[in-house]
């Protein structure tokens, strides 16, 4: 009955989805000041790309990452990279040393949208390759996105004498 109990608590144990997606936020009582980060990390540090989503005030910014090693450049351009997201080619400007790539406006809303909409996004380029499940994107987006409350602005402080 014993060793019942202990293989039923380690097959629900083992059958539990990790939940991969990471957030961070630093809140402003001014939403212009206000940051919060969006990463999914890589499956292993040496093949694998992470996806940030970065919001600051109102705008939103995209970058892939490599842990260990650098984009491939592009032979004609060393400054940029081609990468294959859900078999679409995007070309991306290489930020120094090499290991990090913003994304463009474009590509941001293509990921964003597929992950959305249910579909899971394939990030490649050379032999990195990453894949990015759709599964609870959309609840942390919707968390990377809210303004901050507000409770007592400093307007409604008044001290007199």
């Amino acid at each position: 009955m014993r060793a019942a109990l202990i293989c039923l608590t380690l097959l629900c144990w083992s059958c539990q989805t990790k939940e991969n997606w990471s957030y961070e936020a630093v809140k402003n009582r001014l939403s212009k000041h206000g940051m919060a980060r969006l990463v999914y990390p890589a499956d292993t540090p040496t093949k694998g790309i992470e996806l940030e989503i970065v919001r600051h005030g109102e705008s939103l910014k995209g970058y892939l990452n490599l842990e260990q090693f650098s984009f491939p450049s592009l032979e004609e351009n060393s400054q940029k990279t081609e990468v294959l997201i859900n078999q679409t080619p995007f070309v991306f400007d290489r930020l120094a040393g090499g290991q990090r790539l913003t994304l463009s406006e474009e590509s941001l809303d293509f990921i964003v949208e597929s992950l959305t909409s249910g579909k899971n996004v394939t990030i490649s380029v050379a032999h990195f390759f990453q894949e990015i499940p759709s599964r609870a994107f959309t609840s942390r987006m919707e968390k990377l996105l809210q303004k901050p409350i507000v409770f007592l602005p400093d307007e409604w402080i008044h001290f007199e004498i």
